[in-house]
């Protein structure tokens, strides 16, 4: 499976009245734009054309047509990250595999600017929780949450339970330390 093939299961959320670019195609040259530096729509937009040759070969769009910078930020704000993340988990899997002996890692980090209610009881935040290899430095999988309607255990087992780790030795914080976490 390419990348461009799982990407295009996702929804658009734009209407179909004059939707000239596939959303996969648009969601490739964000991906490619943000590995490239751009950072903002306008060097998104400016990395499409630099690079129009290349990608109008490599994705094949109708009419030879690229999306600009309005339809960039229009689908990248419309998007739904929670499917953007699943269809980049089913291409990204079968690309990393798990290699016997490896060390992976699992933990979860609060992310900053996301607390409510600071010096309170009643604090929230958004945390994010990611399965990660030491040794080649990539991330499987991860996972955000909200401590209000979950909690990092519940997390990490569905991470772990989900994740193809056989062979693989898996560190975790003391928080994670029980016997119903550990399988052979």
């Amino acid at each position: 499976m390419t990348i461009v093939e799982a990407l295009s299961e996702l929804p658009d959320v734009r209407r179909a009245q004059g939707r000239r670019h596939e959303v996969s195609h648009v969601i490739v040259c964000l991906l490619l734009g943000t590995l490239s530096g751009a950072r903002s729509w306008r060097e998104h937009a400016d990395f499409v054309q630099r690079h129009r040759a290349v990608l109008l070969e490599r994705l094949r769009p109708a009419k030879d047509r690229l999306p600009s910078y309005s339809t960039l930020r229009r689908v990248a704000l419309g998007l739904d990250y929670d499917a953007l993340g699943a269809a980049f988990v089913r291409w990204a899997r079968p690309q990393i595999g798990v290699e016997a002996g490896e060390w992976w890692a699992v933990d979860g980090k609060s992310l900053s600017g996301t607390a409510t209610h600071p010096n309170d009881a009643q604090q929230q935040f958004t945390a994010l929780v990611s399965l990660y290899a030491h040794h080649r430095g990539v991330v499987l999988q991860s996972q955000a949450y909200s401590n209000a309607e979950q909690s990092e255990v519940h997390i990490v087992e569905a991470l772990l339970a989900d994740a193809p780790l056989s062979g693989a030795s898996v560190s975790a914080d003391a928080l994670h330390c029980k016997k119903s976490s550990v399988r052979s």
